[in-house]
């Protein structure tokens, strides 16, 4: 790529974006290099448009169903724990 149009990239990048500067951690956000070669205003460090492809990891892994049975039972026990405080709380109350 032509400079030009790296710093048209790395402008449309900055702009409205929180992005530090990967030596000093300046803020970059809407900066414009007006032609010059694209350097971190504080400390000099040279900007680049840099692309990475990665490969789709796929969808993730399936739980076992010993662990899908083990949640389904874990929140039934809850359900009916709740139930059984409400209960006893009502209870309480119609006692006092």
């Amino acid at each position: 790529m032509e400079g030009g149009r790296d710093n048209a990239l790395l402008e449309a990048y900055f702009r409205g974006r929180r992005v530090a500067c990967p030596k000093c951690s300046y803020n970059l956000r809407d900066l414009t290099f007006g032609g010059e070669a694209p350097v971190c205003p504080e400390c000099g460090h040279p900007l680049e448009v840099l692309v990475s492809l990665q490969r789709n990891p796929g969808p993730p892994p399936r739980r076992s169903p010993r662990l899908e049975r083990a949640d389904k039972t874990l929140l039934k026990l809850s359900i009916v724990l709740v139930a059984v405080f409400a209960a006893a709380a009502t209870l309480l109350k119609l006692l006092a």
